[in-house]
């Protein structure tokens, strides 16, 4: 009899088919009376750690929980083989800490606490490790600190004819819990020359993190990687005269204007690629703030280096400039609000009042000037006031051989408008 038959033939019996059923029953029985309902024991890795109360504390006392974010624990159960090795049994495994009664600051030992959900009365928690965990509550504080930077291993930082500025580097966010956050005092990083330099350099360097008690940071975060990036600002020196910008000045300003500086002449620094293009450090004039006459202005040194990016040696604290206005006369006038004109802003102006404004300028200009040609403006593009009644300042119609003063005795010309 070949294959084909036997098995046709096996087939058309229901007795032996019976037969098959239950030896392949009693099989599968067998299998998971012996290999899968037994009692075991398992150990579950990486199980993350809940506090159910935590965010009722934050809303009621202000507290944050610091150091539940990494904590994980591992559990241990026993229970039948095949229901603790189901494949969503892990999930099952709920793992707490009860901090409902918390409403101080402070660090608590707390026990962990682990039960399993949806499971037979066979299966029980035989141990939790650790069965504490250390959690430190606080009011939550961020500081921004600017990382004092130290240099060394250079002889003085900079070759001959070159000079350095002060290094720079990003400030560093900390985010913590106050009472931590309190106790840093400084953030100190030292970076290694290792020549000296002729242009700027940008080198990484470590840091470090110095607190009042000397303790270190548990709970706080640092917004920054484990090193910062520290740039050294190298500027080539020169000789340099000084002179005036003037800005706000009226047309033909140079023919009635003259203004000395001391020192007029100084050594002062720029980057090595740009220092070609400079003739003289200036100085910021702000011609509408000037009086006819003999005007003084004293200017730091600090704000010459802000507004020319150079840098000037500890020598010169600041700058005395006397500026010359001659054969300049001054003229009151009352202007109608049909003759300002209101620029910028998006909103509708109403109840514009007439202002009056003092003129200076040459004679034969301001001679020319009556209430009903005189033109202002005012400019409310910048202004943040969205509703409501403002001042804004005045300014002559541009192209115009005079300015209006300002300051002193005569206050800042302004506009009193309504916004809508």
């Amino acid at each position: 009899m070949n294959k084909r038959g036997l098995l046709d033939k096996i087939v058309s019996n229901n007795f032996v088919l019976a037969v098959i059923a239950v030896f392949v029953a009693s099989f599968i029985w067998l299998y998971i009376a012996v290999e899968k309902n037994v009692p075991t024991t398992l150990t579950f890795y990486e199980l993350n750690i809940n506090a159910p109360a935590l965010e009722t504390i934050e809303k009621t006392y202000g507290l944050h929980c610091y150091g539940l974010e990494n904590s994980e624990s591992r559990v241990t159960v026993s229970g039948l083989k095949y229901v603790l090795g189901g494949k969503n049994f892990k999930e099952n495994i709920m793992v707490n800490v009860d901090v409902s009664k918390i409403f101080e600051v402070g660090e608590y030992i707390i026990p962990i606490e682990a039960a399993v959900n949806n499971s037979d009365s066979s299966t029980q928690v035989v141990s939790v490790t650790p069965d504490t965990v250390s959690l430190y509550f606080d009011r939550p504080m961020t500081a921004v600190f600017e990382p004092e930077i130290t240099l060394k291993n250079a002889d003085d930082y900079a070759v001959d004819g070159f000079t350095c500025g002060d290094p720079t580097t990003n400030v560093i966010k900390v985010t913590g819990p106050s009472s931590e956050v309190k106790k840093i005092e400084k953030i100190v990083a030292t970076v290694d020359l290792n020549r000296n330099l002729d242009d700027t350099a940008t080198y990484s360097a470590d840091y470090n993190v110095v607190t009042v008690d000397g303790s270190s940071l548990k709970y706080s975060k640092l917004d920054a990687a484990d090193r910062i990036e520290v740039t050294i600002p190298v500027y080539q020196i020169k000789d340099f005269g000084m002179s005036a910008d003037f800005v706000n000045a009226p047309e033909e300003y140079e023919n009635f204007t003259s203004f000395r500086i001391t020192p007029d002449n100084i050594s002062a620094g720029f980057i090595p690629s740009s220092i070609d293009d400079v003739e003289n450090v200036a100085i910021e004039i702000d011609y509408a703030s000037l009086q006819p006459g003999m005007n003084t202005i004293n200017v730091t040194a600090d704000e010459v280096e802000a507004y020319n990016g150079c840098l000037i040696g500890d020598e010169v604290e600041g700058f005395t400039v006397v500026i010359m206005t001659a054969n300049v006369a001054t003229k009151s006038v009352t202007v109608s609000p049909k003759n300002i004109e209101i620029k910028g802003g998006n909103g509708s102006v109403k109840g514009i009042a007439a202002s009056a404004v003092t003129i200076a300028g040459p004679i034969a200009a301001v001679s020319e000037y009556e209430s009903s040609n005189i033109r202002l403006y005012a400019d409310i593009s910048g202004v943040k006031v969205e509703k409501g009644v403002v001042d804004i300042p005045l300014r002559l119609e541009d192209g115009s051989k005079c300015w209006l003063l300002r300051g002193g005795e005569y206050g800042e010309p302004v506009v009193t408008i309504e916004i809508e």
